[in-house]
Order: structure tokens, then sequence, then C-alpha cells
């Protein structure tokens, strides 16, 4: 009858409104979202510049930390440790040398210097070493401690430090097993080598 379908064209009718109110409130909500996701880009470019702040002021402080270990350790004067500190800077600094930092190379220096190196022979051996630390994917303290065990165990003095580390920076790079294996084999074959 011509009742039903005048109920039913209002219900369609009804629904067709609804729909349109729904796309409009969608339309508003996707408007909002848009800005949150905007407000939260701007929000997590604000925490990533901050992060890289904490960074860079952490990295200074590693270094301060690092030098003042090296200091005490060696006993070094302090024209002497500005020349370490312009070592590490320019090592820091060095583009063979991807991914390291003067901290890096100051706790690296540090350690050849607990090792038995003085600080001119820590200075000269430190480039090798931040190479084997990036061949083993190791830190350059603990290139360093595995440069100077095999320094130590067999006798060598600290003028092979350079062939040391590339001897084993090799070793790393050519070999299924870690850099932290061979170190141990090291200094378990070191009684023998003797």
């Amino acid at each position: 009858s011509a009742a039903q379908a005048l109920s039913q064209f209002k219900q369609v009718e009804t629904g067709l409104q609804n729909i349109d109110q729904q796309g409009k409130k969608a339309s508003t909500v996707g408007d909002r979202l848009k800005a949150g996701l905007q407000v939260a880009g701007l929000t997590t470019g604000i925490a990533a510049v901050g992060a890289a702040f904490v960074g860079v002021v952490k990295g200074g402080l590693d270094f301060d930390a690092s030098m003042n270990t090296l200091q005490a350790v060696s006993g070094a004067s302090a024209s002497k440790m500005g020349e370490v500190s312009e070592k590490a800077k320019a090592l820091g600094n060095d583009l063979d040398l991807p991914g390291a930092s003067a901290s890096d190379a100051a706790e690296a220096m540090t350690e050849l210097a607990k090792g038995g190196l003085s600080v001119d022979q820590a200075m000269a051996a430190a480039k090798g070493t931040l190479t084997l630390a990036a061949a083993a994917q190791i830190s350059g303290a603990q290139a360093a401690e595995i440069q100077s065990s095999a320094l130590n165990a067999f006798g060598l003095s600290a003028d092979n430090a350079a062939r040391v580390s590339d001897v084993l920076a090799n070793t790393a790079n050519q070999s299924a097993g870690t850099i932290q294996d061979f170190a141990a084999g090291m200094q378990q074959s070191a009684t023998v080598a003797h």
C-alpha cells in the first residue's frame, strides 16, 4: 500500500541522514586524529632532539671520565694528557674508523695503559685497537683488553701492538668464531708458547 511505501521511504531517508551524520562525525574524528598525529610527530621530533642532546652530554662525560681514568692509571702529566685528548678527538673524527668516537678512543687508550703500555705506546696503538673493535663488533675497551692480553700472553713488546691488532682483526673478519673465542684460546695456549 501507499502508506507502507511512504513508511519505507522515510526509513530509507532516515537511514541516509544517519549515514550522512556518521560521515560528518567520521570526518571530524579524522580531522582530530590527523591533528593529534601532527602534534605527536612534533612531540616525537622534540623527543628525538632531546635524546640527541642527552647523548652528546653523556658522550662528553664518558670522554672526561676515560681521560681522568687514563691519567690516574698512567700518571701522565697535564701536557701529555692534552696530547692524548687531541689524539682521541682525531681518532673520533677519523673517517677510516666509522662509528668510533673520541670517548671510544680514550677508553681504548685507557685499557691499553692498564695492559702495560705507556701513554705514548697506547696513543700509537689506539687506531689499530679501534679497527679491531669495528671488525669484531665489540667496544674499543674490549678490543684493547684482548690486544693487551695477546701482547702479554706471548711476551711481545708494545711495538707489536699494531701488528697484533691487525692479526686479530683479520681473524675476526675471516672466521665464524668470535674474537672473544680467539682471545680465550690465546690465553690458554700462551703458557705453551713460552
